[in-house]
């Protein structure tokens, strides 16, 4: 039986040239994949509407979770309020911010949307990895390069002991 709060996913949407660069160069030759395009469960979009239209326009009886992963460069602050709402109203909808150009701006208003993972350009391969596996899983998750970002702005973490 399917149930919407399905706690797996295949579906992966990449938004931004810099992510979807990344998964392109890391993923690169993963189970028999081409060497220039992303595997077969991420899908590349353009821009938030383009995205937004697309998942919203399919009709599904049973939603599995939908992950994206989007450069926090190609996102203005419009945006960030319209994935909160989505991500408000659709449990099925797990966005996670990449800070490949940190703007303070942004990561105080990103961080203020709960969204469900952060991470950044300076996390190894094995970070991202560990994000998208505990983001799937429902988990909410800050990548070491997050944590380090928020200290270097002048935030204090506490550790969890």
């Amino acid at each position: 039986m399917c149930t919407i709060f399905s706690t797996q996913t295949t579906d992966f949407w990449l938004l931004g040239t810099t992510i979807q660069q990344v998964a392109i160069e890391q993923l690169q030759g993963i189970d028999g994949h081409s060497l220039d395009t992303v595997p077969a469960n991420f899908q590349c979009v353009n821009d938030w509407k383009a995205f937004r239209q697309e998942v919203l326009s399919k009709r599904f009886s049973c939603r599995k979770r939908v992950v994206l992963v989007c450069d926090s460069s190609v996102l203005s602050h419009e945006d960030i309020i319209s994935i909160r709402l989505l991500r408000e109203k659709h449990s099925w909808f797990i966005p996670v911010i990449y800070f490949d150009r940190p703007d303070l701006g942004k990561v105080i208003h990103t961080f203020n949307a709960d969204l469900a993972g952060y991470c950044t350009a300076t996390d190894t391969v094995d970070e991202l990895r560990a994000m998208l596996q505990n983001v799937k899983a429902g988990k909410l998750y800050y990548s070491t390069g997050f944590r380090t970002l928020l200290q270097e702005y002048g935030f204090i973490i506490k550790e969890n002991s």
